[in-house]
């Protein structure tokens, strides 16, 4: 099958090139003038401080000149500062950044060899850079195991991949749950080597509170052993004495409860009685005023003699049970008055109130 190749028309081929150059003036008038001169002000303060030896600041202030235009003379000088800092891999990716910054026509001489610059500097770093390699073996059955190195997540598929990391102190942390375990290591510039990590043991429970441990000696037992010989034995304590059997004459503890009511029980029915016979004397004189004599035939008469009877009966019996109730109530309230309890104890009676 034939291919048939076609070639742009003149008039897009002579277009391309002004294209790309309008492209790359709208990327470079990307940043307002202030940004410029705020950057160059930035730029000349890292310089200044990295003169001065504070390389940390020459790097805040290289890193916000970037922020602000990005340019291979600022890329080249923060990669510098962060080298001497001993930042190997932050300095290589500052050196990385500049090939990603659109080349403009007609660059000024500094910025091309800031270009050569950082490309030379990349490479030159990268073999200085020492890698690790980290070794956990989990016990059988055990959880996977979560690892950082100086705070950064180390993914578990990539623990027995070498691992860049910058020359000086670090510290491995392997954590399963609340179990923690550190791991300090040291590497030097261009070093690989393999460190083992520890994996963390379970944290021991701790005893409930108030329990002592199984080791622990209580007190008492510790008091004792440290005041008194081996060999010497205490006394046991006197048996507690038996109580005292209440005298014939003391009055036991009763129910003052039913006295009362048994008394108010008793009052009623005295009540209760003087009212029948007095409405047995009102009956009675009624049937007197009839029938003065025993003779007396009016029917009437005759009832109310009945009926007074009758009253006067009920209101003797009502009389008589409210007079022992009464009685025998004030003898319960009398005779219930408590006694002073009486508890044994080692030492004798106790007498409470």
């Amino acid at each position: 099958m034939a291919h048939i190749r076609t070639n742009p028309s003149p008039g897009w081929a002579s277009a391309l090139p002004v294209l790309a150059i309008l492209a790359l003036a709208r990327v470079a008038s990307a940043q307002s003038p202030e940004e410029r001169e705020n950057a160059q002000a930035l730029y000349r303060a890292g310089n200044e401080a990295r003169t001065a030896g504070d390389l940390h600041a020459a790097v805040a202030r290289y890193q916000s000149a970037y922020a602000l235009v990005p340019t291979p003379v600022i890329a080249v000088a923060l990669g510098k500062a962060q080298l001497a800092l001993g930042q190997l891999i932050e300095a290589r990716q500052s050196w990385l950044e500049v090939e990603r910054i659109p080349t403009r026509p007609h660059e000024a001489l500094r910025t091309t060899s800031a270009r050569s610059e950082a490309s030379a500097l990349a490479l030159s770093v990268e073999p200085r850079i020492p890698k690790v390699k980290l070794r956990v073996t989990p016990p059988p059955g055990a959880p996977p195991v979560r690892v950082t190195i100086d705070g950064v997540n180390v993914p578990e598929a990539t623990l027995d991949v070498p691992r860049k990391v910058n020359p000086g102190p670090h510290l491995a942390v392997t954590t399963v749950g609340a179990a923690r375990s550190e791991t300090p290591f040291d590497v030097a510039e261009a070093e690989t080597r393999e460190v083992v990590l520890r994996y963390p043991a379970s944290p021991t429970p701790m005893p409930a509170a108030g329990a002592p441990a199984a080791d622990d000696t209580p007190p008492e037992a510790s008091r004792e052993s440290s005041h008194e010989p081996a060999t010497s034995t205490r006394a046991p304590p006197p048996p507690p004495l038996a109580p005292q059997p209440p005298s014939p004459g003391s009055r036991t503890q009763g129910h003052p409860t039913a006295g009362w009511v048994t008394g108010g029980l008793g009052v009623a029915a005295i009540a209760v009685g003087a009212t029948f016979g007095v409405d047995a004397l009102i009956q009675q004189h009624a049937s007197n005023s009839v029938c003065p004599t025993s003779r007396c035939a009016d029917p009437g008469a005759v009832t109310k003699s009945e009926e007074a009877g009758t009253s006067a009966w009920v209101a003797d019996v009502a009389i008589g049970a409210g007079l022992v109730a009464t009685a025998v109530g004030v003898y319960l309230v009398l005779t219930s008055a408590p006694t002073a309890p009486v508890r044994a104890t080692g030492r004798g009676i106790e007498l409470r109130f």
